[in-house]
């Protein structure tokens, strides 16, 4: 369905077009795409109806004489007679639609009375624009807003995001020149600027930087490690000189303490804690191998996009339609023929059983946050080498 908001209710003389990203009009009666012209209007327009007396107007997606192909694509809303090839309002607003051929993907609506500009841009033009990093690589979302000068605290559209494909359509004018402006945690990014023009729709920016983050040594005197020790001392008044006991025997009963202070929690408290780690299906694999402190498994699911949670069990391991899922140790089994798809990301939620070696040291975090690299020589305490030894850490 075609949506247009904000208007003024009981008006008669509303329809919509349907416009590529090369500004093209789709021509309803010809099934192809036109360069628009008031003369053809009657071939372009699409009725709207308005629902009750809300002042929003709607229509459905044109399939007769023709159907719109599989597209993404910008619907923008008129007032005006196109029998008579007149508009008297020009572009009241727009939205845009993803259209797979027989059903919406999803649309993305705009109060069309006076907000549009404000948004998708002040012109009639649909230009798109892919934001990359240096290296080429797109980046998703990237908060976009665009000004006529060179001052970030000013916009005339945005901000809008870039999708998966790193793009993002405005509405401009031609012959303008648009200063770019981008943020986005993790990145930092190069001026830029684009001039829309007849035929020249398309921009491609590879202005963005990914920043990681790399911790400081500086830290280790703020950090757990360093400050139990300290009050680990302190409680049993040690002595500074000839300490009896060094730094890495210490660490190793903070380690031993873990079980008993997870088992006290768990016990007294209606959730317990728990960690989580997604594994996906391989093509010829079968065997997984899973963090070796896991406790007990509370699950194991496939969760799909809402939040629902498929959960699976192990069958008897003598039943002729296999085992689906079970654990050996700390292996995750998947029966390989006839149970899940290629591909499926499988979440094992589990209860700790204590923690993985103590240690503070200098490590590097991704732009995106969701990838550390710690250091192989930590300044304090050992490094766990197993694998997913840290999955669940608190």
């Amino acid at each position: 369905m075609i949506v247009v908001s904000g208007l003024v209710s009981g008006l008669t003389d509303v329809f919509v077009c349907v416009f590529n990203d090369s500004e093209e009009v789709r021509d309803l009666a010809a099934g192809a795409w036109d360069t628009f012209t008031t003369v053809d209007l009657d071939d372009y327009d699409i009725p709207v109806s308005e629902l009750g007396d809300s002042g929003t107007y709607w229509a459905d997606v044109p399939t007769s004489p023709t159907t719109l192909p599989a597209g993404r694509y910008i619907v923008k809303a008129y007032r005006g007679d196109p029998s008579s090839q007149s508009i008297t309002h020009y572009m009241l607003g727009a939205e845009v639609l993803v259209w797979n051929g027989t059903a919406e993907e999803y649309v993305i609506d705009t109060d069309g009375k006076v907000d549009v500009s404000a948004i998708y841009g002040p012109g009639d033009y649909a230009v798109t624009l892919t934001i990359r990093t240096t290296g080429g690589v797109p980046v998703s979302g990237v908060g976009i807003w665009l000004n006529n000068t060179n001052d970030r605290s000013g916009a005339v559209s945005g901000i809008l995001y870039t999708d998966g494909s790193g793009l993002v359509t405005f509405n401009l004018d031609y012959a303008v020149t648009y200063y770019i402006f981008c943020e986005l945690a993790g990145y930092s990014f190069a001026s830029a600027t684009m001039t829309p023009a007849a035929g020249s729709v398309t921009f491609v920016k590879d202005i963005a930087t990914d920043i990681s983050s790399v911790g400081d040594s500086s830290d280790y005197t703020d950090s757990f490690l360093t400050g139990a020790i300290s009050l680990t001392r302190t409680s049993i008044n040690e002595p500074s000189v000839n300490a009896k006991y060094t730094d890495a025997e210490i660490i190793t009963k903070l380690e031993q303490m873990y079980p008993l202070i997870l088992g006290e929690i768990n016990r007294n408290a209606q959730t317990p804690i728990v960690a989580f780690i997604d594994i996906t299906v391989s093509s010829g694999v079968t065997r997984y191998i899973l963090p070796h402190l896991i406790g007990s498994i509370v699950g194991i699911y496939d969760k799909d996009t809402y939040g629902q949670k498929l959960f699976y069990e192990s069958r008897s391991r003598f039943n002729s339609l296999g085992r689906n899922v079970w654990i050996e140790g700390s292996t995750l089994n998947v029966q390989y023929s006839g149970f899940l798809d290629i591909g499926t990301v499988l979440t094992v939620e589990y209860v700790p059983s204590g923690t993985a070696r103590l240690h503070n040291g200098v490590c590097t975090v991704n732009s995106g946050g969701d990838e550390v690299t710690l250091a192989v020589l930590p300044n304090e305490g050992t490094l766990d080498t197993h694998k997913d030894a840290y999955v669940g850490s608190i």
